[in-house]
């Protein structure tokens, strides 16, 4: 795949609707108040742009901002 000028980041789900304890507990989180609090914000690229240079190659981790 490829593409002209936009990232294309794999994420395996929008939103960490989970919170797990030291002890190992896995807790789930009410997102329906504030769902920017804890929304996915990293992922592997997929596949860069064609048109920018940007080095930024596939399985490369990425940050982002939504």
């Amino acid at each position: 795949m490829k593409t002209l000028d936009i990232f294309v980041v794999e994420l395996e789900k929008k939103i960490n609707d989970t919170i797990t304890t030291d002890s190992g507990l896995e807790l789930y989180v009410d997102n329906r108040f504030n769902e920017f609090e804890h929304r996915v914000t990293e992922g592997p690229v997929v596949c860069s742009p064609v048109k920018h240079k940007t080095g930024v190659k596939k399985e490369t981790h990425c940050i982002f901002i939504t």
